[in-house]
């Protein structure tokens, strides 16, 4: 098998794109440590934010997204897999994917919370957001099959103009500022990522950059008391299997309190598919052309699985194919980080 470089020239091959090569551990470290942060922040706001009881969050939502999540990831790096194979080549990469940022804070702002101050009853307020997310999917997938002829008549330019607008807001600011909350700790660690991965500067013992990145941070924070050992005893307390479990009966429940809310559900899906599809976009510039509607069936049908599950959070198609590219990812960065979210979060982590 001809060795993987770390540019986005095909190299031929028949066996295609290998599950796992070294530039994968880049990209895991960065994909599962993102996708697990928005992952914990969707529910810290349920839990902390708005007061919504453990149980329902623990037992009930984290199982379902976590699916949505893990599935994602997986089938993403087989969809990788396929095209690597009948394009004889060892240079494909994975989308990237995890759950849609704003959307969190719609539902739960917007959506879940209002509903338990009018009625006080937060089954009832988590039934109606699962019945939002699922309109969301609905809608994500059949723009799924909208997609291809968005493509064709929308030109490039205007896709991923829109596109850097938003990586400049919410991808690069609002990441930059959680660096400078603890200096000390996300200068130093941002240091080490700039290094190696733009000026290719080797580590010792090979060890890749976004490994290191972890290492060094998680050192210093131990070592200048930012970490707490009660919490990690916390956490660890926290493990239990968490089993996922169908939910139509709520969601039925929760469609009869939907109609404020579709105003918002709507354009928000549209938002959705166009972003992910906007995605896939900057994926075909960087060299891998993925079928439209079959790379974005996997947002919209996890959506619609997840809410059944009782998740209220919709997936999404993840900026950045070109930059975990470049750094040298291919498939096992996508197959390790779904098969990640789904360990700890059904295992209660």
């Amino acid at each position: 098998m001809p060795e993987l470089n770390n540019n986005s020239q095909a190299v031929h091959s028949k066996d295609g794109t290998p599950w796992f090569v070294k530039g994968d551990v880049n990209g895991f470290f960065g994909l599962f440590t993102n996708v697990l942060t928005n992952f914990l922040a969707a529910i810290g706001l349920l839990v902390f934010a708005i007061n919504m009881p453990e149980d329902i969050v623990y037992g009930n939502i984290v199982p379902g997204t976590a699916v949505a999540i893990g599935l994602g990831g997986i089938i993403l790096a087989y969809q990788a897999k396929k095209l690597s194979l009948s394009e004889e080549r060892d240079s494909v990469t994975a989308m990237p994917y995890g759950l849609s940022v704003p959307h969190y804070f719609v539902v739960a702002f917007a959506v879940m919370l209002p509903v338990y101050l009018n009625t006080n009853d937060w089954v009832l307020a988590w039934s109606v957001g699962i019945s939002w997310n699922l309109i969301q999917g609905l809608i994500m997938t059949i723009g799924a099959f909208v997609g291809p002829y968005i493509q064709k008549y929308v030109p490039r330019a205007a896709m991923l103009g829109a596109l850097a607008g938003l990586a400049l807001t919410f991808i690069a600011m609002n990441p930059i500022g959680e660096v400078y909350t603890t200096p000390y700790i996300g200068l130093l660690t941002f240091a080490i990522v700039i290094v190696g991965w733009f000026a290719r500067k080797k580590f010792p013992g090979n060890i890749p950059a976004g490994l290191m990145a972890i290492i060094v941070g998680t050192l210093v924070a131990w070592l200048s008391g930012y970490m707490s050992v009660s919490e990690v005893q916390e956490a660890v307390s926290g493990f239990r299997i968490a089993t996922p479990k169908f939910f139509l009966s709520n969601l039925i429940n929760g469609f009869e309190y939907i109609a404020p809310f579709l105003p918002a559900a709507i354009p928000l899906a549209i938002y959705d598919f166009l972003e992910s599809l906007d995605n896939l976009e900057s994926a075909e510039v960087a060299g891998d052309v993925y079928e439209t509607s079959r790379a974005m069936l996997v947002p919209g049908l996890l959506t619609l699985l997840g809410a059944g599950l009782g998740s209220p959070f919709p997936t999404i198609i993840y900026i950045g194919h070109p930059g975990w590219k470049e750094a040298g990812a291919r498939i096992g960065y996508s197959l390790s980080t779904g098969v990640c979210i789904l360990a700890v979060a059904l295992l209660g982590l």
